[in-house]
């Protein structure tokens, strides 16, 4: 099954400067595999922010990215469970370029993650 397809195939992300905090109160975002069509939305984003002039305009989009990979999170305080808008709340805009840096990165599952394939 392709791992975009699989809503179990997911994978955590973290701050840098949450690297230090014990595994069981870290600030985790949960993120899905993305397949071509998430990967366009990202893409159209990015251009918007290329093009925009609004510092509003880039900001929002910023945001609006970030948010595309993320089906969950834990221990984000008084935030509960986890909704886009809320990103707003949490985490700065250098903290969403972090974010976004860790999820280009770690979108790409290695064989060890997925085990290998049968086909040779």
């Amino acid at each position: 099954m392709p791992v975009a397809l699989d809503p179990s195939q997911t994978f955590e992300v973290f701050l840098d400067g949450d690297a230090e905090v014990p595994e069981a109160t870290r600030p985790v975002f949960i993120c899905h595999y993305m397949a071509g069509r998430k990967w366009k939305q990202v893409a159209t984003v990015v251009e918007e922010i290329d093009k925009s002039v609004s510092g509003l305009v880039a900001l929002t989009s910023l945001y609006q990215v970030a948010a595309i990979p993320i089906v969950g999170w834990r221990n984000m305080g008084d935030f509960g469970d986890y909704e886009a808008e809320k990103l707003w709340d949490v985490l700065t805009p250098d903290e969403v370029n972090e974010f976004l840096g860790k999820i280009l990165d770690m979108n790409r599952p290695g064989a060890e993650d997925l085990g290998k394939s049968q086909s040779q």
